[in-house]
């Protein structure tokens, strides 16, 4: 469910960097809230990315497989 929030956040600002798209996230909870950015880069083999705060400490890291079946979470 956490996921579908931040892929719904993350679509209204997307900014191209050369292959790559970096997105603002915010992710809120009932105590705290984090923001920051997003990085995905996608291709052949399907994407990679990472959520970094403003302070640069990464949030996490995934990688989702080509056919959209398949999100791993690596960090």
């Amino acid at each position: 469910m956490l996921f579908v929030s931040l892929v719904t956040v993350m679509q209204l600002h997307a900014f191209d960097l050369q292959g790559r798209k970096q997105y603002n996230v915010v992710i809120e909870t009932a105590k705290a809230n984090v923001s920051g950015i997003c990085i995905i880069k996608t291709d052949e083999d399907g994407s990679k990315g990472a959520i970094v705060n403003e302070f640069g400490i990464h949030a996490l890291d995934f990688t989702v497989s080509a056919d959209r079946r398949k999100v791993r979470l690596l960090h």
